[in-house]
């Protein structure tokens, strides 16, 4: 019984990852199945662009849906793509998240990235996940105000897109949020439930609270490659 399991299991992966991959993906690409899908993809828009920034395209090196938690439901992965999206080695995102690029937004994964299950990113400018970002479940990620403002003291518009950078070797624990302009250095631990909406400068530092603050410094995430 367990292998009639295991077999289902097994081709309906296939049967999604090659669904997956040629909607995406020109055929030079997609029959080398460079993603490999453990739910159905749910597939929005497909207007944009997709590119692999790295030394050589491997089956299976973006795994989609995979990494899960029973906090979550296990759903459909949604991906809506009209900017660009660029992967530049191996990365994991877990099942019931969404990836949602606009017109002009540009979304890159480092090498080693590994988000887990509920991740929600949105971005409508630029969005950079650099080596090495691992984020607990039901983080998000948004570069935008969703609805513009207005000042009313200057009556001028307030900005409503600014970049997010997180850099090498970050750890975000569960039920983050990463606003717009945020920009993390290298090796930053963000702690559980904050809400993060500055610049920060120093790498090793852990952050936390809303909105979220320095609390320590000298910290360091180990985390095993894929």
């Amino acid at each position: 019984m367990n292998f009639v399991s295991d077999m289902f299991k097994k081709i309906r992966i296939f049967v999604y990852s090659v669904y997956f991959n040629f909607r995406i993906l020109p055929f030079r690409q997609a029959v080398q199945m460079p993603v490999r899908c453990y739910v159905w993809p749910t597939i929005r828009n497909n207007d944009g662009v997709v590119k692999f920034e790295c030394d050589k395209i491997r089956k299976y090196m973006v795994q989609l849906g995979g990494q899960r938690t029973p906090i979550l439901p296990q759903r459909s992965f949604v991906w809506s793509n009209r900017g660009v999206i660029v992967f530049k080695g191996k990365c994991r995102i877990g099942h019931h998240s969404l990836v949602q690029v606009r017109e002009e937004g540009y979304l890159e994964f480092g090498d080693q990235v590994g988000l887990n299950t509920g991740c929600r990113i949105v971005c409508q400018q630029k969005i950079i996940f650099k080596p090495k970002v691992k984020a607990s479940w039901d983080c998000q990620f948004y570069d935008t105000n969703f609805h513009p403002l207005i000042d009313m003291i200057s009556n001028k518009p307030v900005r409503m897109c600014s970049p997010i950078v997180i850099g090498e070797n970050v750890w975000i624990g569960h039920n983050v949020i990463i606003a717009k302009g945020v920009k993390l250095a290298d090796g930053v631990i963000v702690s559980s439930g904050s809400v993060v909406r500055n610049i920060f400068k120093t790498p090793n530092c852990l952050i936390a609270g809303n909105p979220a603050v320095k609390i320590g410094d000298n910290y360091k995430a180990d985390f095993p490659e894929f």
